[in-house]
């Protein structure tokens, strides 16, 4: 057998190996999950499965981020920065990658990622490795990082006046993007009355638009026509 053979099946059996792990998980609440689950639904030996993941964490890591949306985060936060605009349309774009990047992904395999980070939260360790493995939780830190340093910058040229202290203004924003997550995610893989499909789209503007307010900003500048778009 050729190396590129090899390369061929090797990964063959990897992907046999992320469906079974998406269809047990799909089927089962997170913290019933095992190895031997997998083992079981791919029906390898347990020596067979070894030899491509060490452990259930490796598996799950992988089949999240083969399911993401294949999407260059990085370069829409760093083009929507650089462009000379209002920067209330700066963050309109920044927001717009959020719902892209994000929102799409995490809803995407939203319960494994977000049932494993409740399984995981009494051990910090262990939540912590899992998510900075995450393509989209790593996105999604650059994104705050570059925004939140270019609404400083904003605030501290005499651009934005905030309404509240900056601080106290990025830690709604942080809690509202969590709660939205996770109302989106209920909402799209459980059956529960009382959290319906939103409109993510309707939830990303109404919450850029509460943000560029309390930054004492113009919301008109967020979303304008194109012929109304400053530079």
């Amino acid at each position: 057998m050729t190396p590129k053979m090899s390369a061929g099946y090797f990964e063959q059996k990897r992907r046999q190996i992320l469906d079974a792990a998406f269809a047990v998980c799909m089927r089962k609440p997170m913290h019933e999950v095992s190895m031997r689950d997998i083992i079981a639904e791919v029906q390898f030996s347990q020596g067979n499965i070894y030899r491509y993941y060490a452990n259930l964490d490796e598996i799950l890591i992988d089949l999240i981020n083969q399911r993401s949306v294949c999407y260059d985060a990085k370069a829409e936060i760093d083009i929507a920065i650089s462009l000379e605009q209002a920067p209330e349309r700066t963050l309109g774009m920044l927001f717009d990658v959020w719902e892209k990047v994000i929102l799409d992904n995490i809803l995407g395999v939203g319960k494994i990622f977000y049932e494993m980070c409740a399984v995981y939260v009494n051990d910090p360790e262990r939540l912590m490795h899992f998510v900075s493995k995450s393509s989209t939780a790593r996105d999604e830190a650059y994104l705050k990082e570059q925004g939140f340093s270019f609404v400083t910058q904003q605030v501290m040229g005499g651009y934005f006046q905030p309404k509240l202290p900056l601080e106290d203004i990025f830690s709604f924003l942080g809690t509202s993007f969590d709660g939205i997550v996770r109302d989106l995610i209920i909402g799209t893989h459980y059956n529960v009355p009382m959290f319906p499909h939103f409109d993510k789209g309707k939830l990303v503007r109404s919450l850029c638009t509460a943000f560029v307010l309390l930054l004492g900003g113009n919301e008109q500048l967020i979303y304008p026509l194109e012929e109304e778009v400053i530079s």
